[in-house]
């Protein structure tokens, strides 16, 4: 790990090495703090101060000498040695001294070596670097770790990153992410992006230390990445609706009538870069008039539909396009089957394939589910067969249940009620039997039922759906 010193002249460096070195001495409790001090013999060293240590009612009190080296390459052993040469000779006027030693970029391996040799007679000569640097970072300034920020990129970007450093600058440390191309960023020392105020003052503070040009706001460039993503789905969105061939401008005035609250200012250069960014995908396709959807080409197979409807409920699903006529015209046996193949060649019965095909139409969250391979299911599948017939009845059973499961789960979510009221689906009923059983016998059972429903509000609340719970024998009406 690397601590870099930022400064606008190397007078300016100096001062905040100063300042750094304070800050530390200080947080672990030292105090009369004094830096650039000439000893006898014109001896200057970089920062003194005191150390008070309280037993049974007296004072130990240490004067500590300390060196900071804030060199771009580890600190060899002659630094070292020149540094304890400056501690012994204190040491010759019978005062008590303590030293401290902190590198910056770290040490080569002659120096730690020399260290771990002395220290367990030396416990009053430290050495701050690397690791030892960092606790000290975590614990009085709350710089967060490496791993950290390791986890915490992904978040912004998909740039990936080639090397880490921490930099100092006015009494706030920062994280230094650096990319290809002499390309970098920073992040706070808790991980969070920067101000462009403050990014623009410290990228000329971080030219002068690096041949590093190109600063990147993530935060801005996650931004953007976020709308571009969000209008290739409307886009996608769109095409599904209208189901006709739109050229550019056709399809930006589409997008904006239906998606223009959601989205402030859509472009018309933003459009074709969502083009194509979705023709690259092969999920949509040009012809002289304009753009359309795969699906309804000809040529398009079972697996362009997948892929359709893979990136379709990629991260979110827009509520308009599910509710379009043109969103369940693809859904057939022959998407069903390429389910059942994605998830390892399962069998079901043909008294249950129909009632599957069906809840595989009205409900999206079975849709999306089927075309991700489930562990639950393919773990234990070799070449479309279980590996054992128990394995075989599991899977089966395992997967009617989830067609059922999510296609309750997603009814009894209120931000669908509109769905399935327009699908026809106004109400679905449960029973549950609860039995509790003791280690020989049977406690409790209990038999249930819970009947969900949709019903339409009045003019008065815009006709909105919403759902309701039924008694038992309660008649459903609309």
């Amino acid at each position: 790990m690397q601590l870099i010193i930022l400064g606008k002249n190397s007078d300016d460096k100096g001062t905040q090495l100063e300042k750094l070195t304070s800050s530390i001495l200080k947080e672990e409790g030292y105090t009369q703090i004094r830096t650039n001090v000439v000893k006898s013999g014109a001896s200057e060293i970089d920062i003194t101060a005191v150390f008070s240590q309280q037993y049974f009612g007296n004072t130990l009190v240490r004067e500590v000498i300390g060196e900071c080296k804030a060199y771009n390459k580890p600190i060899a052993l002659p630094d070292w040695l020149k540094f304890l040469g400056k501690v012994f000779s204190e040491e010759v006027n019978d005062k008590q001294i303590q030293g401290c030693f902190i590198a910056l970029s770290g040490v080569n391996g002659n120096v730690t070596g020399h260290y771990n040799n002395i220290k367990a007679k030396r416990p009053d000569i430290i050495l701050l670097s690397g690791e030892s640097l960092l606790d000290i970072l975590k614990t009085h300034f709350e710089v967060i770790s490496i791993e950290e920020i390791l986890a915490l990129i992904p978040l912004f970007t998909t740039r990936r990153p080639i090397n880490y450093v921490i930099c100092y600058y006015n009494e706030r440390f920062y994280w230094r992410v650096t990319f290809s191309e002499n390309s970098y960023t920073l992040l706070s020392h808790d991980g969070k992006t920067l101000e462009n105020n403050d990014a623009i003052k410290l990228h000329q503070l971080v030219t002068r230390e690096s041949d590093l040009l190109k600063y990147i706001d993530l935060q801005l460039e996650n931004d953007a990445s976020e709308r571009s993503f969000i209008l290739a789905k409307y886009v996608l969105n769109t095409l599904l609706i209208d189901g006709m061939t739109l050229n550019e401008k056709e399809l930006h005035k589409s997008c904006i009538a239906k998606f223009g609250s959601n989205l402030q200012k859509i472009k018309l250069s933003e459009i074709r870069a969502s083009l194509s960014e979705l023709i690259s995908s092969k999920i949509i396709l040009k012809n002289r008039e304009g753009f359309y959807l795969k699906i309804f080409d000809i040529i398009a197979n079972v697996d362009d539909v997948a892929q359709f409807y893979s990136y379709f409920f990629y991260r979110t699903a827009v509520l308009q396009g599910l509710m379009s006529d043109n969103y369940y015209k693809k859904i057939d046996k022959e998407l069903l089957d390429h389910i059942l193949k994605v998830q390892g060649g399962v069998i079901i019965p043909s008294d249950k394939y129909k009632e599957c095909l069906q809840i595989l139409v009205w409900s999206p969250s079975v849709l999306e589910w089927g075309l991700r391979p489930d562990p639950n299911i393919i773990n234990h599948r070799s070449n479309g067969v279980a590996l054992t017939p128990d394995f075989e009845k599991h899977d089966t059973d395992y997967f009617i249940r989830q067609f059922y499961g999510l296609l309750l789960g997603e009814f009894k979510n209120s931000q669908m009620a509109e769905y399935f009221f327009k699908r026809g689906i106004k109400e679905i009923e449960t029973s549950s039997n609860i039995i509790i059983k003791a280690e020989e016998s049977l406690q409790i059972e209990n038999l249930s039922k819970e009947r969900i429903a949709i019903f339409k509000m009045t003019e008065e609340y815009n006709h909105q759906a919403v759902l309701v719970n039924l008694l038992e024998d309660e008649k459903y009406c609309l």
